[in-house]
């Protein structure tokens, strides 16, 4: 499921065209896309819930369905948003299309809320963190 939708998601980017000044506007269509489809569990305990396009950051918010903010600790904090940025950074940067936003300035976001609805942690990916 994770990958099916990572793909949609992908293949709803890659029609933003080479005129930046377009893209702005086209973050804004594949959040509303997006959000037709959403609120959608994209792997066990994580719910994504909704895109926002603002400028050229595209944020994506998430929900940990089973851990309320309070329940990490600030160690498990530490270690967690790292192990979430290296994945995302990874991901993000060898699918041609994200790569693609990157280069151009787009921002990557994601905020991961716990199931009481309080936010655990932000995290972004921009195109100096691509070793490309």
């Amino acid at each position: 499921m994770k990958k099916m939708f990572f793909l949609f998601a992908m293949l709803l980017l890659s029609a933003c065209g080479p005129k930046t000044d377009k893209i702005d506007a086209r973050l804004v269509q594949v959040a509303s896309e997006l959000n037709l489809i959403l609120p959608i569990m994209i792997e066990e305990g994580t719910r994504m819930d909704s895109v926002v396009a603002d400028g050229k950051t595209l944020r994506y918010n998430y929900t940990l369905v089973n851990l309320s903010a309070s329940m990490i600790s600030a160690d498990d904090l530490k270690n967690g948003v790292e192990k979430i940025r290296i994945n995302q950074v990874n991901k993000v940067c060898i699918a041609k299309n994200s790569l693609d936003l990157l280069k151009k300035g787009v921002t990557l976001t994601y905020a991961y809320h716990g199931n009481d609805g309080e936010l655990i942690t932000v995290t972004s990916v921009v195109h100096s963190q691509c070793a490309t």
